[in-house]
């Protein structure tokens, strides 16, 4: 009979003939990114792990397999995803839960590029784009962490196409943390006070930006945030005189409540992201209002 240690062995052993196959294919179990459907992952693999809901994790012993689904083909005012109907895979993430050395994947690492994770200085990322398959790995102990089948670039005509960002590009994404101030639906006067510590931040600082970022909410008339933001930026600019090239005010899309969050960050620096969690189709259009008094809408 095998001892413990010589089965522990070789399932390491097993763990890593599998890994070499998984690296050197396009897709996983059959499963191919933009090209399989929930309904191919649940023949294949059954139904995902109940307790996780809608996260669509699998359990597979050595690994634990996650699979994101498309919520629907692309539409005006949300430009990401891609043009596949709802339910198709678009990518596959497997992380290990045992140790596997990115030598033993056998990867022929001259077809990757090698990029470091910006926010944690022991990650690295292989990325082979033409195929679509990405492995991230611990770079001090030079152990896989996971990997991830992604749309092959054959694919790249199925991406939603980007819309202008209203905001300055090529300046990078600014840390969320850095955020002066959020709230939601508040009274006129509650919200002009948020605006005046806002405003009184800009013009302590001559060196920095200001940034009025407003989602509109499940239920939203036509052109909410985009009338929210401009108010508020009308605000600051005539109540305290700040320069209207300092301040920008952005129409942020639509979240599942009402939303507006406040930056001050150094002028020509990285700029927020904007962050709509609602496609515009699931929105309620409603009538706008047309007396004073309701809550955060009103003109200033």
């Amino acid at each position: 009979m095998c001892s413990q240690q010589s089965l522990r062995c070789l399932g390491s052993l097993c763990l890593i003939l599998v890994m070499v196959v998984l690296a050197r294919a396009k897709e996983w179990r059959g499963i191919v990114p933009l090209h399989s459907t929930r309904a191919d992952v649940e023949k294949q693999l059954g139904p995902p792990l109940p307790q996780f809901k809608t996260l669509n994790i699998y359990d597979m012993g050595e690994e634990r397999v996650f699979i994101n689904y498309s919520v629907g083909a692309c539409e005006k005012g949300w430009p990401y995803g891609f043009n596949v109907p709802a339910d198709t895979v678009t990518s596959i993430q497997i992380y290990l839960m045992g140790k596997v050395a990115l030598s033993g994947l056998n990867l022929d690492l001259s077809k990757f590029k090698q990029v470091q994770d910006p926010h944690v200085g022991g990650i690295l990322y292989y990325e082979n784009n033409e195929e679509g398959f990405t492995v991230s790995v611990n770079k001090y102990e030079g152990e896989v962490r996971d990997y991830t089948y992604s749309p092959a670039a054959k694919d790249n005509y199925l991406q939603c196409p980007q819309e202008p960002s209203p905001l300055p590009e090529n300046r990078g994404i600014a840390d969320h943390l850095l955020i002066f101030d959020t709230f939601g639906d508040l009274s006129l006067a509650q919200e002009k006070k948020r605006l005046d510590n806002f405003a009184r931040g800009l013009k302590d600082d001559a060196d920095t930006e200001g940034y009025i970022i407003v989602y509109a909410g499940m239920r939203a008339y036509s052109g909410e945030a985009k009338a929210r933001a401009k108010r508020a930026k009308d605000y600051v600019i005539n109540r305290y005189s700040v320069q209207a090239g300092r301040v920008w005010a952005v129409d942020g899309g639509y979240q599942e409540n009402r939303n507006v969050e406040l930056y001050i960050l150094p002028r020509g620096g990285p700029v927020p992201l904007v962050l709509p969690m609602v496609r515009p189709s699931k929105v309620q259009v409603i009538e706008a209002p047309k007396a004073k008094g309701r809550r955060g809408l009103d003109n200033r």
